[in-house]
């Protein structure tokens, strides 16, 4: 892998992503490409030739988006440059999801923080824009998690179809950094025990990419199985194809008896067939 995109609001910027960002850009050895994107209703060309026509409140509000954007960028350079990696920073004000589809086609890899919005009525997890993002990229998408510390395993989730052997097949070719670490296939089936040929294939392809390789299955095909099964996980990724993006509202769930959410400590690759 060479090139990482991280999506970036300019006028909110979560240093956890950035520095989720620069551990997996070290990972792999790639440049960091940061995307600033923002709405913004009036241009600062438009501004300042215009400025006696202004609301004094427009033009004060719209120096305070651009000092904002500034000092994130700012904050982000220092950032990549504390870390050593080779970074760049492109900043975009037309439409968010449009210009980040279009980038994404010259990208190994998007990464961008579930909660990344520019509209200040979605409080949806992932929010729309994510979730567009994730039906359009041209690219894998990983969606980072509240807290990280580092990547030790690697869970790939797997149901037969086109899409989950693919995502298996991408991020094994973009991460073979992690070819040393555990990796576990977890059947989600909900006929698992009709394993056939050719899932016993994807275990020996695999074994031929890592050295620890263990396959399972789940024995309810739940979605309170399924965070059953990941509760106590730390310090994984998780690898689903696009038949996963059914599950991505449940791992953002509110959990009301605990106040907690359910899942969102564990990064997720996201990629489809």
């Amino acid at each position: 892998m060479k090139k990482i995109l991280i999506i970036i609001n300019s006028q909110q910027m979560d240093l956890n992503a950035v520095l989720f960002a620069c551990h997996v850009a070290k990972l792999s050895g790639s440049d960091l490409s940061a995307f600033f994107l923002e709405n913004i209703v009036v241009e600062k060309r438009e501004a300042v030739l215009n400025e006696d026509n202004f609301l004094s409140n427009d033009f004060r509000i719209y120096n305070q988006k651009v000092q904002i954007r500034e000092d994130n960028i700012s904050l982000f350079k220092g950032i990549v440059e504390q870390e050593g990696i080779n970074a760049q920073v492109r900043f975009e004000t037309g439409v968010p999801l449009i210009e980040v589809l279009s980038a994404s086609r010259f990208a190994d890899v998007v990464i961008v923080d579930p909660s990344t919005s520019f509209s200040k009525t979605d409080s949806t997890m992932p929010t729309q824009f994510v979730r567009d993002l994730l039906q359009g990229a041209c690219c894998p998408v990983i969606l980072v998690p509240e807290e990280f510390d580092f990547i030790d395993n690697i869970l790939f989730f797997y149901d037969g179809s086109k899409s989950s052997i693919f995502a298996i097949k991408q991020f094994t070719y973009l991460f073979p950094e992690l070819h040393g670490r555990k990796a576990k296939v977890l059947y989600m089936n909900k006929d698992a025990d009709s394993l056939v040929d050719d899932d016993i294939e994807v275990v020996n392809w695999l074994k031929e990419h890592y050295i620890d390789i263990e396959f399972a299955t789940m024995d309810r095909y739940t979605t309170e199985a399924f965070f059953d099964y990941l509760r106590d996980k730390k310090n994984d990724v998780i690898v689903i194809g696009a038949y996963g993006r059914g599950l991505l509202s449940s791992f953002f769930v509110y959990d009301t008896e605990k106040e907690i959410n359910q899942q969102n400590t564990l990064p997720l690759f996201i990629t489809h067939y």
